[in-house]
């Protein structure tokens, strides 16, 4: 049997102008396998991946009933199983995002910012400061002083030593 490398597509592997399908390619499209095939007779090929032999795959306008069956059931199950992993993916990004939002209106908390003749600006204003302690939950820690270390010195001059 001769050999040649294909990529399989979302719809089969296309070889000789013609479109070969089988269940099992269903999840593995854009990878790369090996195809043997007859060189005169094309009824089927024989896939193989590196893992070893994959499946044996008909031309698409070949396939009996039960054949074309097991084919869109394979890729009705591919498609839940995406819409479930997506959803579970929709669901870990709500939860880690969650605490960062918060009623209120929208307020800008840009760190570098842009003037009027598009030159950058990184100093940011003390509403944006301020809204941006609220947002992480520090608001009480507005307009507060912060504390200065002592040395040595002054902590005995306190102390009366």
């Amino acid at each position: 049997m001769a050999d040649q490398t294909r990529k399989v597509e979302k719809d089969g592997i296309h070889f000789e102008t013609v479109i070969f399908i089988a269940p099992a390619l269903t999840r593995i499209g854009g990878r790369k396998v090996e195809v043997r095939y007859m060189p005169h007779g094309l009824r089927s090929i024989e896939v193989f991946s590196e893992d070893g032999w994959l499946c044996t795959a008909y031309p698409q306008d070949e396939l009996t009933r039960e054949e074309a069956e097991a084919v869109i059931q394979a890729r009705r199950e591919a498609a839940r199983e995406m819409s479930r992993r997506k959803a579970a993916a929709s669901r870990k990004a709500r939860t880690r995002i969650a605490p960062l939002t918060a009623t209120g209106t929208v307020q800008d908390i840009t760190a570098i910012t842009r003037d009027r003749r598009g030159k950058r600006d990184a100093a940011l204003s003390n509403e944006q400061v301020d809204a941006a302690l609220r947002l992480l939950g520090l608001g009480d820690q507005l307009n507060t002083v912060i504390p200065t270390r002592r040395t040595a010195d002054e902590s005995q001059q306190e102390t009366g030593a």
